[in-house]
């Protein structure tokens, strides 16, 4: 028995010896692996620090490649250091030790006698004047690379082939076809010079232009409102049916004009008598302050139409655009346009008419509180004094006595 336990007690130890040997041997090998990865970041962290980004085409080059990109053949561009950068340009320093030191001093001994040199040529009235490197020669070079890009993007629209099937001219940023216009576009010039190509589908012939002859047409009034006016005599050069309206069996015709035929849109000056000109509908339109009459000023204030008229200012209304009210187009008003001697006027009674406005405003919620208030406070006594059983007083009894009257001629009728 005594022999069969001491074998037991031998085989645990031995165990747990073998257990902490393997236990060992793992730490070992996890601690490799965390080296081994520690080592393949650093060698990532030197990659990336080392392959660099492209300023124009914004393409990811490898240390490989050198200063000139791979996919534009644009120079690189130095930029800052980064801090991992600067750690190991210092420990290289301090690994050079004395080295260094004696060349940090030859060279500030050179930089010193550098500047004496300098400042004498400067204080002499025959020095040359210095260039000073204030970042123009940076910007002068990226201005001549977004150049050379321009020109080489335009050689390469030129070079573009043309569209051999129906379906490519479709959207097309370079050439385009009659059939997939819209109706308020046309090309202009439209001859047989200015055709580029043919595209035959479906047994129909479809002559291929080029994408700048495609000019978008307008109404009379849209050209107003980009500060243009169609010319006097002019034909239109499309007609073309609306919205039909609530009421109406067709829309109307609506006559389209290119930009050809229009010149910039002169503001209209204020009337002899002082009025401000308007359009045939009694406003002004107001799309932007280029389309305000000459001496005239917007004023968007809220109510100050009023003021106006109390004033005896000449003024008339502000159209300012369109909304959709149960199906139709309303023009928005605001504000009025006046002269622009009057505007400080009107801008300073309305603040005077404002503050009145607000003060009798707040004196009348004043008034509404202290009436709740008395209500609340008044119902709670009545309350308490009926829970309580006392008499409640001379002014509500004679009120519970109306509203019994009331009751009774209520029912007998």
């Amino acid at each position: 028995m005594r022999s069969a336990k001491k074998q037991t007690k031998k085989t645990i130890k031995d165990n747990n010896k073998n257990k902490k040997k393997r236990r060992r041997h793992d730490d070992a090998i996890i601690e490799s692996n965390y080296q081994e990865e520690d080592g393949e970041k650093e060698e990532e962290d030197k990659e990336k620090e080392e392959a660099w980004a492209c300023s124009i085409c914004t393409f990811v080059n490898n240390r490989n490649t050198g200063s000139m990109c791979a996919m534009c053949g644009s120079k690189r561009r130095r930029v800052e250091m980064n801090e991992k950068s600067k750690k190991r340009k210092r420990e290289k320093r301090k690994q050079g030790g004395g080295e260094e030191g004696d060349a940090s001093a030859c060279a500030t001994s050179t930089t010193s006698s550098l500047t004496d040199g300098l400042s004498s040529s400067l204080s002499s009235p025959s020095a040359p004047p210095v260039k000073k490197n204030n970042g123009e020669e940076r910007e002068h070079d990226h201005d001549d690379d977004d150049a050379k890009e321009d020109d080489d993007l335009n050689q390469s629209v030129e070079q573009e082939p043309i569209p051999l099937t129906l379906g490519e001219c479709k959207k097309h940023p370079i050439y385009a076809v009659e059939h997939f216009l819209t109706k308020f576009q046309v090309i202009r010039p439209k001859g047989k010079e200015h055709i580029v190509g043919t595209i035959i589908s479906k047994g129909k012939v479809y002559h291929v232009y080029r994408r700048c002859n495609v000019h978008t047409l307008q109404s009379r009034e849209k050209w107003i409102r980009s500060l243009r006016q169609v010319k006097e005599g002019e034909d239109p050069v499309k007609l073309v049916r609306g919205r039909r309206r609530k009421g109406e069996e067709e829309g109307q015709q609506i006559a389209l004009f290119g930009e050809w035929q229009t010149n910039r849109w002169k503001r209209p000056k204020i009337n002899q008598d002082g009025s401000i000109p308007r359009s045939k509908y009694g406003h002004v339109e107001v799309w932007t302050k280029g389309h305000l009459p000459l001496g005239c000023l917007h004023v968007d204030l809220p109510r100050c139409e009023r003021i106006a008229k109390k004033l005896g200012i000449q003024f008339a209304p502000a159209m300012t655009g369109f909304e959709v009210k149960s199906g139709r187009s309303v023009p928005v008003i605001s504000g009025i346009v006046v002269r622009g001697e009057d505007a400080e006027i009107v801008k300073m009674a309305w603040a005077e008419v404002e503050e009145d406005r607000r003060r009798k405003k707040q004196a009348a919620e004043d008034r509404m509180y202290k009436r709740l208030w008395r209500e609340l406070i008044t119902n709670i006594v009545v309350k308490q004094k009926i829970m309580l059983g006392t008499d409640i007083g001379y002014g509500v009894e004679i009120e519970v006595e109306e509203k019994e009257d009331e009751q009774k001629d209520g029912g007998g009728g």
